[in-house]
């Protein structure tokens, strides 16, 4: 979501919303990159290596659970399930 060119979040109750800047999103929210390293055994023992990302689950439109920080800041630790 913070990729996204006019990425911000409206808060209910607030009258504008806040950009990315104001946003602190819990890890499991972003996107991710893992170094993984498989062991292979047939037909020959080998190893391979590489990376697998992990797409954020935030999609347009999602209302998301977030909790005031200090300041003007926002921590969005998920989404709302329907």
């Amino acid at each position: 979501m913070l990729s996204w060119p006019d990425a911000r979040i409206e808060v209910d109750g607030d009258p504008y919303p806040y950009e990315a800047s104001s946003l602190v999103f819990a890890d499991y929210l972003q996107e991710q990159k893992i170094e993984i390293t498989f062991e292979v055994e047939e037909p020959a023992v080998s190893t391979m290596k590489g990376k697998m990302v992990v797409p954020s689950p935030l999609q347009v439109g999602d209302r998301l659970i977030v909790s005031r920080m200090t300041g003007q800041r926002y921590y969005v630790l998920g989404k709302e399930v329907k």
